[in-house]
């Protein structure tokens, strides 16, 4: 298989190559013939998290005032693209952090 490496050293992406990673994620969702509301949640967290620079932990944290829902599908997101369009395992996230209560 091959295995897609665009991340520059500081972590971040040049827009042509999130581009193509975006594509790549997008074919990916069609291969798979997931819904085309699955893939409309799905990549638009994934092009945040490319745009954001951050780790994939520091990016969750961003959604831990979010619902856990919400959460989850970002968790999710990030996991499906980076076993299915990166080709690793390097999402290892064992406890979700948790949201803030809204009440």
């Amino acid at each position: 298989m091959l295995i897609i490496n665009y991340m520059a050293d500081d972590g971040s992406y040049s827009p042509e190559k999130r581009y193509r990673i975006v594509d790549k994620l997008i074919e990916e969702v069609k291969l798979r013939r997931y819904s085309y509301q699955t893939g409309k949640s799905c990549i638009p967290i994934v092009k945040d998290f490319l745009s954001s620079g951050k780790t994939q932990g520091e990016f969750l944290l961003s959604y831990s005032s979010k619902s856990k829902s919400t959460m989850r599908s970002a968790y999710f997101a990030l996991k499906f693209f980076h076993e299915n369009v990166l080709n690793t395992k390097q999402l290892s996230i064992n406890n979700l952090p948790e949201c803030e209560t809204r009440w």
